[in-house]
């Protein structure tokens, strides 16, 4: 079985939090405009069948906002610009109390 790729492209919406149903092997590649629209590609596993759903963030310059809180890392994809404004994009990965017991060295009772 030969291991080809397909690339997917997601555009997004200019919303806070959003979320994706895709395979669990998705990559992300870039993060930019098309044709006014921010988009996210993806290479993803073209027999994949397992999926998972997977949220991002978007959060415009100048507004505040939490990175890090219990059970909830972000991890940094890049930026886009809409004049006036400039807008960043983060995932968001939801981390079990298990994993946070592990880095942290403690049993959660």
């Amino acid at each position: 079985m030969t291991n080809r790729k397909v690339i997917w492209k997601f555009p997004l919406e200019l919303t806070e939090i959003q979320e994706f149903p895709m395979p669990k092997d998705a990559q992300v590649l870039t993060l930019q405009m098309q044709n006014g629209i921010p988009c996210l590609w993806f290479m993803v596993g073209q027999d994949a069948s397992e999926t998972q759903t997977r949220t991002f963030e978007i959060h415009g310059t100048g507004n505040p906002f939490v990175l890090e809180e219990k059970g909830v890392e972000r991890g940094y994809i890049g930026t886009f610009q809409q004049p006036p404004y400039v807008w960043h994009v983060f995932e968001r990965y939801e981390i079990s109390e298990e994993t946070i017991a592990l880095d942290t060295g403690k049993e959660q009772n």
